[in-house]
């Protein structure tokens, strides 16, 4: 069976002590890693298919993280790629960004505070 891309990277000892569930799942505030090689990640399990690794790479678009520039078109693409395959977080990321909805510019509607 193929190795996964959480596996790999925990192979790898990537992770720090035993992390892998929080990384993978955008808790990096949680585990001191490097930012730069966690968007790499994100990028390996979101090309890989992995809806959390389209979300969390989106997010890193748009906060400008991880080595990454903002940008809103490619956010934009991986949290249209993350909606597609049933992600709730994506589907209202990408709401906000296709119409005009009053309820996407309260600083409540998203954790980070910011819109597409």
């Amino acid at each position: 069976m193929a190795e996964t891309v959480v596996e790999e990277a925990a192979r790898k000892d990537l992770f720090a002590d035993g992390a892998e569930k929080n990384v993978a799942r955008g808790s990096a505030r949680r585990v001191r890693v490097d930012e730069v090689a966690a968007a790499a990640w994100f990028r390996k399990a979101a090309e890989a298919g992995d809806m959390g690794g389209m979300v969390n790479l989106a997010q890193m678009y748009e906060e400008g993280r991880g080595g990454l520039k903002n940008d809103a078109n490619q956010a934009l693409t991986w949290y249209r790629s993350a909606a597609n395959i049933g992600s709730p977080l994506a589907q209202r990321r990408v709401q906000c960004a296709d119409v005009s909805d009053e309820t996407c510019a309260s600083p409540n509607s998203h954790p980070h505070k910011k819109t597409i």
